[in-house]
């Protein structure tokens, strides 16, 4: 199936990186940010079509998975 991830990693700050990524029709978040080498430390948000997702979702073809890192400033 295929997924696509949107993300900004850590250390490219408001650099916004898009993929279209093949995966098993069993893969979870999980897998697909393991997939991408992203921590679960590293992606404090995570969002499926829009809505808040877990880590142990299963994916479906033509979802569109958003990963935001931990943000700080002041």
């Amino acid at each position: 199936m295929e997924v696509t991830v949107k993300y900004y990693p850590a250390n490219a700050a408001c650099e916004l990186h898009e993929h279209t990524l093949v995966l098993p029709e069993t893969a979870t978040i999980q897998d697909l940010l393991k997939g991408l080498g992203v921590s679960p430390a590293d992606a404090t948000a995570i969002f499926r079509n829009g809505k808040s997702a877990l880590y142990q979702e299963v994916l479906c073809q033509g979802d569109v998975v958003t990963v935001m890192p931990f943000v700080s400033g002041g």
